[in-house]
């Protein structure tokens, strides 16, 4: 394999470049702006727990294909920057209205016609509710695959145990925010 990489990057039509080379318009801390999307696309929807299964990769990648890409392609707006000025030593950042991507490639003249059409049926058959509500079924058995490591705890004697209403309460906040108690 890499005989046939050199190979082929040593051809003269393959321009070879750095990662970070600003000549491509990146610069050394490109990789936080790179990762910034990772709360919103991956931590929001999975939380910090480890799924490190084949199951549960397949069950993620499930997801992210097909319910979670039309969530947020068709349905869910976002706001992109338009301008930035300096005031000072502040940055003034200017955003337009928020739009779906697909409502921004509908507004693309370069946009392929025959592929809008297909994205703009789908959005009108898609249920976003029942989008939704597959998804959430589809997070909950992609949770029940979670690595869920706990560190033992030292007993304390000082501590008393909580009462049974204060356990259940306990596991109603646990499950709303997909964390496990030991309540």
């Amino acid at each position: 394999m890499a005989q046939s990489l050199l190979t082929t990057t040593s051809r003269p039509s393959v321009i070879k470049t750095k990662s970070n080379s600003p000549a491509v318009g990146r610069t050394k801390d490109d990789n936080a702006h790179i990762e910034q999307k990772n709360y919103t696309h991956v931590r929001k929807i999975f939380g910090y727990l480890h799924y490190d299964s084949q199951s549960a990769q397949q069950a993620i990648n499930d997801l992210y294909q097909n319910e979670l890409r039309i969530l947020q392609n068709l349905f869910l707006p976002s706001m992109k920057l338009s301008k930035k000025t300096r005031v000072g030593s502040k940055l003034k950042r200017r955003y337009d209205k928020p739009q779906t991507p697909l409502e921004r490639l509908l507004n693309c003249p370069q946009a392929d016609p025959l592929k809008t059409q297909q994205l703009k049926r789908l959005r009108e058959r898609t249920d976003p509710f029942e989008l939704a509500k597959r998804m959430e079924q589809k997070l909950e058995r992609i949770f029940e695959m979670a690595n869920h490591r706990i560190s033992p705890q030292p007993k304390d004697p000082n501590i008393q145990s909580l009462t049974r209403s204060e356990k259940q309460t306990l596991r109603e906040i646990s499950k709303i925010f997909r964390i496990q108690s030991n309540g």
